[in-house]
């Protein structure tokens, strides 16, 4: 009994839902992580010096100093381009996502002086790791395919 490989149908959908995994981890864990973190973790000023002569203290919540829109537009600038090879399943669309993580993430160490939640971008790197390895792997099947037809 010979073994099939699985027709592009079921690959697509394997791959659609690998990249609705990847946005729902990273915006799981972003807005845990985010939700619990303190200005000491955010704010410059506070890892510093353990002060920062503004109307907040470094134990306070950064969601409440700085807002939950704030900590939400973060992750949603992260999980929307691993959404988008889960709606669009191309290779093109796929290594678009990981250019656009890529360059989150460098903008986000950009941001590491700030005090804001802009820095969290830097997550983009090991998120475009993992999304190369998807794309990769959608490139393949996707080439094969074109060889086959």
């Amino acid at each position: 009994m010979a073994v099939e490989s699985p027709d592009l149908v079921t690959l697509d959908i394997v791959f659609r839902i690998a990249w609705i995994v990847l946005a729902v981890a990273v915006g799981g864990s972003g807005l845990s992580a985010g939700s619990t973190e303190t200005m000491m973790s955010v704010s410059m000023g506070c890892v510093k010096i353990g002060e920062t002569g503004a109307a907040y203290r470094c134990d306070d919540r950064a969601v409440d100093v700085l807002g939950w829109w704030n900590l939400v537009g973060v992750v949603a600038l992260v999980v929307v381009p691993c959404l988008a090879p889960a709606v669009v399943a191309s290779r093109r669309v796929a290594w678009s996502a990981v250019a656009i993580l890529v360059a989150l993430a460098l903008f986000g160490l950009t941001r590491v002086t700030e005090t804001s939640y802009l820095d969290s971008l830097m997550v983009g790197f090991p998120v475009a790791l993992v999304g190369a390895g998807l794309a990769a792997l959608q490139d393949r099947r996707e080439k094969k395919s074109a060889l086959s037809a």
